[in-house]
């Protein structure tokens, strides 16, 4: 795929919205690799004197604050699985105390079973 998306009309800020792009022109959102490449081909331009000083500050700043934003959600994705594979923990260690707490039960009613079994045969024996 060509690492493009296009996203119309949505409450959500870009980088470009800080330069006074009208929100409901629809928004491009361009893969990583393809935007490194695009700032490759910026700087070739820009030597080129094919753009001036302020374009290139300019796209070049949008540019790099895209990738901040993608580091951003790779973090907060990371982040986020971290804190769900620590509740997976807890979810089987409370299981398995679970487990310990529906054996420890069944053994104390065994042995109460086999107490009032006992109690009622010493009852019997003594008559």
């Amino acid at each position: 795929s060509s690492g493009i998306n296009a996203e119309y009309g949505n409450n959500n800020k870009s980088p470009a919205d800080d330069f006074g792009f009208d929100a409901m022109i629809p928004k491009l959102f361009v893969s990583v690799p393809d935007q490194r490449k695009n700032a490759e081909l910026l700087d070739v331009a820009h030597r080129a004197g094919q753009l001036s000083n302020l374009g290139h500050k300019i796209i070049t700043n949008i540019i790099g604050r895209w990738l901040e934003i993608a580091e951003q959600k790779i973090t907060a994705i990371f982040k986020a699985y971290v804190k769900y594979r620590r509740l997976c923990a807890i979810q089987v260690e409370l299981m398995e105390q679970n487990e310990d707490i529906d054996r420890a039960m069944i053994l104390h009613r065994r042995i109460r079973d086999l107490l009032d079994l006992q109690y009622k045969k010493l009852h019997v024996d003594l008559g």
